[in-house]
Formats: structure tokens, C-alpha cells, sequence
């Protein structure tokens, strides 16, 4: 099955001589006809990525005589890679050839009873017609240092603009390997080749490149490309889950906690001993992380540059661990009705024994790591929060028509703030409430503590709805948002908001509806039920940073996501909780973040958390203020980058009211040490801090141009001396 595992299941092979048809694409499994609850694309689907999984839920088990068929508009069949879960309850169907852009398609199940008995059996099936999305356009500016070349089987490319600019590094383009011109390299540090499909001319142009001095990071390439790069053939057998080690003997992960990280697949099999000069940056492992003699990600030299092969695709894993599993889909798993988000990740899609580390987060800080360590110029990037902060507290309520709960919070928040403190500067203590219908709040009362920087919107109740009626639902959300505007009509337009109960529809349903009525922040997101979760504090997506939502064909949402990860009423044991996720990003382990809180007013959780943050230094900020940084940190960017003789030369662009933000600097590069950094003319002191194992500079990003220069440890005062390696790049690229 094309390296998939498939469990419990059989493909009957019957001739098409005997059937009168053609079975390409088809497969066949056991048990009775039965009706799938999901099929996937949904009916009349318009611009589906043309590499996106094909998916048909039953609500017991696959019958034993479905046959799955994909047809193109002109009649013929496309041949479909298939695997089975192990609940014997869903098909997962991708074709061995990325599908055609902006063309159409008919999936279809069928199933007869009898099938191989009687030619007078009762068929029973349904069809998905769908149409491919047109070809992507370019992205990103032609002298950004780091390109994405995407194809058509990797719906998830054009994610790795969020995950760069998450991580600060928010210079990079896009084009799809159809359009790929040897031009596109002019400049570029990095390239990620995001597809198996490259053209013999693209392949040319990347040697030539690499051996001048570039990184090339392939997301798992294939047997073709991996026999061109001369790296590890992979077996035959590929994983759909398995565990990541960053190993302890490279400086791109020592720096990374020796816990495992998920990854979900496919995953390569790719020897870790082949070829003999490649770095092994992490290894592979069981579920129960035992150590495999596989290579998650190894790093090769090829002339002056160097190649990295990631044995899966990152992005879509990032993207799986933030947001759960598609296949389970308007699914009550846990039992605890109504459908919620973590119904995504239950039991086990998540594996709650590691959960105590931002596993997402963690595969973007590799990822950045080898870009820094082994791009062929050093590379300027922002930090994540301002004035050098590693986590602040995201401050959310929901009053449900208390007496006076969001009054007497933001009134002890007030009053707990430092005299003269600067709001946009995160200097005081605040907070955001999201009020039901029924919740009395006085008008004034609500503009004057919006005017201090509090945040106030609507709680939308559905009464708990199940999704038996899902348009009716969705309305609801809508309906609630125009009836609070009313009701307040002085204060700004709402952004952030949680729904009650955390209810959930499809993948990314609510956040798409809540986005018509201007929320650009969701907090559904939701560390829940108690029982599973039995008490620990865990990442439920693997992140603690706010990233945008992707829908199943690869696009950004203009709606970020953040995990409510500290609630009062999960019976996560309050003081330990806050405590842990705050050690856990001041401390060694360095697990950044930015944690949305849950509390009701039914008792003093906001007043625990006040306390626990205030101790360590860590501000409490409202969620409004929180889109606010990341809408200013995302423009921000570094242009007309180069590096010549030692001198780092680049731009840096800060809109106004992004305060406090902070730029970062490898201290070393390739045997030389950072001596000085200037803008505008006049010496900028950096501060130097470890960070996942590299020593990086840390300095005020303020707009303006900026040299940084790069010294040979033994240098003195006669001046920066020429790195031989990316001073050739730069010149050749010029």
C-alpha cells in the first residue's frame, strides 16, 4: 500500500475482464453496508488542494465490501495510496499522483452486499464532487533569504510563512516548483523544498546553488530526490505516528529537552547510520519512546552548503499537533457532550505522557535552530514578546450575569498595577471578560475600564448546542455578537472571544463564522475533560504561542489560536498548574509562552494567578492586547540583507506602537564572534542569552538601518577580517 501500515483490512483483486470495469483506485475491505458519517471533501468543495487527503468515517467499523473510487472530470481513474486506522472505522485515501490544479473530481464509496456471490446485489453509495484550487500565485518578496518551493501534493506549504514568522524569522516567499526559475535563488539563504515533484531543472539549479553555499531543507523528499542528494534510501514501510529525539551531540539540538516529541506522518523510514557524513539532529522513536535506528532529521555537507532531510512533512505535523486529528471530526469521543475541540485529540492522538511539553512549539525551534546554524549568512530575527519576556499571562473570564465578578477582577488588576505604568508597554495588569446577554454591566462603568486597556465583549451562550443543528448554531454566534453591540454600542468592536461550553463544529468552522463579526482571536481551544486529562498540566495542541488556523487545504485563517490552557474548573490543582507552565518558560527548559486562563468568578483562580505571575515577573495582559503585539511583531520585518567582509548590513521594519520589541543575532557564526551591532549610525548595546542551546544576541528593534559586525576570535583593533564562506556566497549571488 505504498509504505502505508493497514490494519485489519484485505484488497480483493478481481479482474476487470470478469467485473466489465475498471478497478484503478479502487478498494475493497470487509463487513456490511453501512452509511459513512463523514466524507471528505465535503459535496461541491471548490478549491481543494489538489494533495489533500480523501477521508470516509463509518459509524462502527468499514464494511467489508466498499470499494472507493476517484474519477477525473474526463472519465479516468485516479490510483488512490489507502490506509485504514486502527479503529476499523475510517478510510484514509491519498492519490499516488498530486491531482490536477483547478480541475474536477467525483469521490465516491460503494458497497454491495453479496458482491462477490450474485450480480443482482442491492448497491448503495454516495458521491463527493469537488474542484481543485487553481495554481498558488507567488508570495513574499523577491529578496527574502528564505524560499518555500512548494508542490501539489503538500497541501500544508504555504504554512511555513507561520511558522517562520512565529519564530521571528519573518522575511520568506513562496513558489509553486511548476514556476520555479533558476532567478528565484538570487539572494535566497535558505530554500525548504516542500514536494516530491521537482523538475530536472529545478534539482540543476539547487546543486549548483548548495554547492555555492546554500541550505536546502527537504521535507521528506522522496526516493528520487534522496538518490540525487546521495542521501539514506528510506524502507519501503513508512510510520503514521512515532516520536522524535533531538539528539545531545549537535549543537542545533543539545539544546532541547530530552523528552520526545511527536510527529505525525507519513514518517520515512530512513537509516541514521547512511550517509557517513551526515549529523543526525534527532532520531526516531516509539510511541512509548523507545529509540528506533531511524533519522528524523540529519544534516549533510554538499561543497560549501548544505542539505537537511526531515524524514516527515513538518508543517503538516505542526498543523495536526495544533489542531487534531480531521478524521474525528464532529465526533463525541470523550463522552462529555457537547462536541468540544479536544474531541480532536481524544484518547490518544495526543500522548498524554509527553504532554507536558509544547511539542509543536519545540519542532519550530529545531527547524529555526538549523536555519541560524547552518544558513550561509546570519540571519536577524524578533523575539517573541516584548522587552525580552519569555511568558506572559493572557487574562480571559467568562461572567455568566455574576453580581459584580468583572468589576471587582479588573478593579484588584487596577489596583495591583504599578503607579504610572505603560499599557502598550505590558506594564500594567490586565485583563479581558466576556460577558453573557444576561450579565448587567453598567455602560460607563465598561468604557472607563476599557479606556484603562481592560478588554469587554460577548460570551456567546448556544445553550450547550449539539451539532444536530449546526447551521442554527453557527447563526447563534452571529445573532449574539450583533445583540452586545447593541447593548454597548460605546465600546471598540470585539477581536478575542470563547464560546460557552466550548462548542466545536468541524475543523475550523467556528473560528471561520466568528471571524464575519470581526474576531481575529479564539480561545476554544480547551484544556478539558478532567477525567482525561486527570489532573496534569499539559499542552492540549503542543503549543503555548498564538498561531493563525489552517483549514484542511493549507490556508491561513486571519483567526490566530490560543489554547485556554490554565482553567479553574478542569481540576488541574490551581497553584501547581500556574506554577509549572511559568517555571516551564523562565527555566532551563525554555518552553516560551504566552497562556490564555479560564476563570468564572465563582472563586479566586484570577486572584492565583495574579499572585503566582506577579512573583516571577511575568505580566497579565488582556487577549485584545495580545493580537494587538502579534499584528505589529508579523509586520515588522529585515530587508536588503547582506554579508560581506564580516559586515552584516540589513534594515530593520518596526510600525509604530509595536513597544518594547526586541531583535536577535547569532553571537557566532561560522568561526567568526559578533564584536558590535550599529543603527542609524550610533553603537547598539546587545545582551547575550542562551537560547535552545545557541548563544544569541539580544537588541532594541527600532526602525532603521543596521551593521552588525562579525570578528575572527583572535581579531583585534585592525578591523573585521572576510569569511571566506558567505562572503563567496553573497558575491556569487550578486
Amino acid at each position: 500500500m505504498m509504505g502505508w501500515n493497514v490494519s485489519r483490512s484485505r484488497i480483493l483483486v478481481i479482474a476487470a475482464c470478469v467485473m466489465g470495469i475498471a478497478l484503478s483506485g479502487f478498494y475493497l475491505m470487509r463487513q456490511t453496508a453501512s452509511d459513512p458519517i463523514l466524507l471528505l471533501p465535503d459535496p461541491d468543495s471548490r478549491d481543494v488542494h489538489p494533495g489533500r487527503e480523501l477521508i470516509v468515517r463509518f459509524p462502527k467499523r468499514v464494511p467489508d465490501d466498499v470499494i472507493l473510487k476517484l474519477q477525473a472530470h474526463d472519465g479516468d481513474l485516479v490510483d488512490l495510496d489507502i490506509r485504514q486506522d486502527e479503529s476499523d472505522r475510517i478510510i484514509i485515501a491519498r492519490p499516488v499522483e498530486p491531482l490536477g490544479w483547478d480541475e474536477s473530481y467525483e469521490f465516491c464509496w460503494k458497497s454491495e452486499a453479496g458482491f462477490l456471490n450474485s450480480w443482482r446485489s442491492e448497491r448503495r453509495g454516495s458521491c463527493s464532487q469537488f474542484r481543485t484550487m487553481s495554481k498558488r500565485s507567488r508570495a513574499g518578496s523577491a529578496e527574502a533569504p528564505i524560499l518555500v518551493i512548494e508542490g501539489a501534493d503538500r497541501p500544508f506549504s504555504r504554512y511555513y510563512a507561520e511558522i517562520l514568522k512565529a519564530e521571528g524569522l519573518n522575511a520568506s516567499a513562496h513558489v509553486v516548483a511548476d514556476d520555479f526559475g533558476s532567478d528565484d535563488l538570487s539572494r535566497r539563504s535558505v530554500v525548504i523544498l516542500d514536494t516530491t515533484h521537482v523538475p530536472s531543472t529545478t534539482w540543476m539549479a539547487l546543486q549548483g546553488w548548495v554547492q555555492k553555499g546554500g541550505l536546502l531543507v527537504l521535507m521528506r523528499p522522496g526516493a528520487e530526490l534522496r538518490q540525487e542528494w546521495g542521501l539514506a534510501r528510506a524502507g519501503e514501510k513508512s510510520l503514521t505516528a512515532a516520536m522524535m529525539l533531538p539528539s545531545p551531540d549537535t549543537e542545533i539540538s543539545r539544546g532541547f529537552n530530552a523528552e520526545p516529541l511527536q510527529v505525525h506522518g507519513p514518517i520515512d523510514s530512513v537509516p541514521s547510520n547512511s550517509p557517513k557524513n551526515s549529523d543526525v539532529l534527532a532520531h526516531l522513536a516509539r510511541l512509548d519512546g523507545t529509540t528506533l535506528p531511524l533519522s528524523a532529521l540529519s544534516v549533510v555537507p554538499h561543497g560549501r552548503g548544505h542539505v537537511a532531510d526531515f524524514a516527515f512533512d513538518l508543517s503538516r505535523s505542526i498543523v495536526l499537533s495544533r489542531q487534531g486529528n480531521p478524521a474525528w471530526i464532529n465526533e463525541d469521543r470523550d463522552g462529555s457532550k457537547p462536541v468540544r475541540a479536544n474531541d480532536l485529540f481524544y484518547p490518544d492522538f495526543l500522548p498524554l505522557r509527553y504532554a507536558e511539553v509544547p511539542m509543536a512549539d519545540e519542532l519550530q525551534r529545531l527547524l529555526v535552530n538549523l536555519i541560524i546554524e547552518r544558513a550561509p549568512i546570519p540571519l536577524p530575527r524578533f523575539w517573541y514578546l516584548p522587552r525580552k519576556l519569555r511568558a506572559a499571562l493572557i487574562m480571559t473570564g467568562d461572567d455568566h450575569a455574576t453580581v459584580d465578578g468583572t468589576r471587582d477582577m479588573m478593579f484588584r488588576l487596577d489596583e495591583l498595577s504599578a503607579p504610572g505604568c505603560r499599557v502598550d508597554r505590558w506594564e500594567c495588569l490586565r485583563a479581558s471578560s466576556y460577558l453573557t446577554l444576561p450579565t448587567k454591566f453598567h455602560r460607563q462603568t465598561a468604557l472607563e475600564f476599557v479606556e484603562k486597556g481592560f478588554e469587554l465583549g460577548v460570551h456567546v451562550d448556544t445553550g450547550c448546542a449539539e451539532r444536530s443543528k449546526p447551521a442554527a448554531f453557527l447563526k447563534r454566534i452571529s445573532t449574539e455578537f450583533q445583540s452586545f453591540r447593541s447593548s454597548y454600542p460605546e465600546l471598540p468592536p470585539q477581536r478575542t472571544h470563547r464560546l460557552h461550553c466550548i462548542v466545536w463544529q468541524g475543523w475550523v468552522d467556528v473560528p471561520r463564522e466568528e471571524r464575519k463579526s470581526g474576531i481575529r482571536l479564539d480561545l476554544n481551544y480547551y484544556l478539558w475533560p478532567p477525567d482525561w486529562i486527570q489532573g496534569r498540566q499539559i499542552f492540549m495542541n503542543g503549543s503555548g504561542f498564538p498561531m493563525p488556523y489552517a483549514d484542511l487545504d493549507g490556508n491561513a485563517l486571519d483567526v490566530a489560536q490560543v489554547a485556554t490552557h490554565l482553567v479553574n474548573e478542569n481540576l488541574v490543582p490551581h497553584h501547581e498548574g500556574v506554577s509549572q507552565l511559568l517555571d516551564g518558560a523562565l527555566g532551563p527548559n525554555q518552553y516560551f509562552g504566552a497562556f490564555a486562563t479560564h476563570f468564572d468568578y465563582t472563586d479566586d483562580y484570577d486572584q492565583v494567578l495574579a499572585e503566582i505571575a506577579l512573583d516571577r515577573g511575568v505580566p497579565l495582559i488582556s487577549a485584545d492586547q495580545m493580537l494587538q503585539w502579534l499584528d505589529g511583531r508579523n509586520m515588522s520585518k529585515f530587508s536588503s540583507i547582506t554579508f560581506e567582509a564580516g559586515n552584516l548590513e540589513f534594515t530593520k521594519h518596526v510600525p509604530p506602537g509595536v513597544e518594547g520589541a526586541w531583535a536577535l543575532l547569532p553571537r557566532q557564526f561560522k568561526g567568526l564572534t559578533l564584536s558590535r551591532i550599529e543603527c542609524m549610525g550610533d553603537r547598539v548595546e546587545h545582551v547575550i542569552q542562551a537560547i535552545k542551546g545557541l548563544d544569541m544576541a539580544f537588541f532594541p528593534a527600532t526602525s532603521g538601518d543596521c551593521t552588525a559586525r562579525y570578528l575572527l576570535a583572535s581579531s583585534n583593533a585592525k578591523g573585521p577580517q572576510r569569511n571566506g564562506i558567505a562572503a563567496s556566497f553573497v558575491e556569487t549571488l550578486e
